[in-house]
């Protein structure tokens, strides 16, 4: 589109040629001709200098900068819009693929497609403009809302509530049992899982996550929460709203987690743990009791600051142990002398 155009959809002042014809959305250092890119703060100025871009984002106006510039409040939220307006994603259209089997007693609002190898079983409900790709699984008594995307291979087993405009990334399983047993006669038993899982709205599910049912009850994702690929969600745990775990975390049984907690990758955290909301979580953090709001890392957790004071330390405990050894040896000597 034009620039004028283009900055009239973004409700902003722009300067440069009205008429300049915008292609693409792209990072400063990989724009070419026809591309908007993005200044984030200052430090990136040179950078944005040497841009191909045709047009650059701002959060005001910069007179050194011989680009095109559109000034925005927010110049990464507005990149963001225009990656999805500028570079759709192609979608199926509505209508059941003659390949897919839909059980009588399944409901299938208007506008929904569900791709070729799909199955939805009966009970299960699906709302308007939901697209189910192929070979996706939907079990008994299924619900899901409206402008939900279940991507291909997905498994969402029987009595998963799912809410509007969710994402599901490909391989993801929703409502396995969860991992319960008892230790019984040198074997294990299993506990059944009769429970379900509830995801709320505008959640978005990363490829190959587990969310595992609850033993009874519910295990719940809140409204707008993000799981990275290969998160582990086990039975009845709790996510507060908005919450966001990176990849290859894993939060055990009966954990409650508060709104708009943010974790890192490889997180692990403990069964029947109570973290506050507004936490943070660094890579690879291993929580094992109760944590209050604050920033955590380390295994076991501890307060930021104070691990960043102990890492260094790490590599000194070799060399530290020696010394303290050799003085031991000399107090040892010393009080030897001493006694004769």
């Amino acid at each position: 589109m034009r620039l004028e155009d283009l900055a009239g959809s973004l409700k902003a002042e722009f300067r440069g040629d009205p008429n300049l014809e915008i292609t693409g959305v792209a990072g400063l250092d990989h724009a070419g001709q026809g591309d908007v890119a993005f200044l984030a703060g200052r430090k990136h100025l040179k950078a944005a200098s040497a841009s191909a871009a045709s047009c650059i984002l701002v959060d005001r106006f910069q007179d050194n900068l011989a680009h095109a510039q559109i000034m925005v409040p927010d110049p990464h939220r507005s990149f963001a819009e225009l990656l999805g307006r500028l570079h759709p994603r192609r979608r199926p259209g509505p209508g059941v693929s003659p390949a897919a089997h839909i059980d009588e007693g399944a409901s299938i609002a208007e506008g929904v497609s569900v791709g070729a190898g799909a199955v939805v079983s009966d009970g299960a409900s699906v709302g308007q403009r939901t697209i189910i790709y192929p070979g996706a699984y939907v079990g008994f008594e299924v619900s899901i809302g409206e402008d939900t995307v279940i991507y291909p291979n997905v498994s969402i087993m029987d009595n998963v509530s799912i809410g509007d405009r969710v994402i599901v990334h490909a391989g993801a399983v929703i409502g396995a049992d969860g991992f319960g047993f008892l230790q019984r006669d040198g074997g294990h038993v299993k506990v059944p899982q009769v429970g379900g899982v509830r995801v709320e709205d505008d959640v978005e599910i990363g490829a190959c996550v587990c969310i595992d049912r609850a033993t009874t009850g519910e295990t719940v994702i809140g409204a707008g929460t993000k799981l990275d690929n290969l998160v582990h969600v086990a039975h009845n745990v709790t996510l507060g709203k908005n919450v966001v775990f990176a990849a290859q975390a894993g939060i055990a049984g009966s954990t409650t987690i508060g709104d708009n907690l943010m974790s890192g990758g490889q997180v692990a955290i403990s069964d029947h743990v109570d973290i506050e909301g507004g936490t943070m979580l660094a890579a690879r953090t291993g929580v094992h009791t109760n944590l209050k709001k604050g920033i955590y890392a380390g295994a076991p957790a501890m307060p930021h600051r104070e691990f960043l004071k102990a890492t260094p330390l790490m590599g000194k405990l070799p060399d530290l142990f020696r010394r303290l050894k050799e003085l031991e040896k000399k107090i040892n000597a010393d009080d030897k002398g001493e006694s004769k």
